[in-house]
């Protein structure tokens, strides 16, 4: 797959996400959304094109391990 498939793909979520969002005025949801859709639609061109990428394991692995020593520390978990 390349880079227009990967177009078609994250534009057909997009259209059926991004107007109940804006509808809905769910500012921070769709900035939220958008990033992350970004993020997977660039992972997943580099992946298609064998790229050497992080797994999100990693790049989420460091960032939630610190959110649940903080959320332990505050007695929430």
């Amino acid at each position: 797959m390349g880079l227009p498939g990967v177009i078609l793909i994250f534009s057909a979520v997009a259209w059926y996400e991004v107007p109940r969002l804006v509808k809905g005025a769910l500012w921070r949801e769709l900035t939220v959304f958008l990033g992350v859709t970004l993020a997977g639609a660039a992972l997943l061109y580099l992946q298609s094109k064998n790229l050497p990428t992080v797994s999100w394991s990693q790049l989420v692995g460091a960032v939630g391990a610190r959110v649940v020593r903080i959320m332990g520390g505050l007695g929430v978990m």
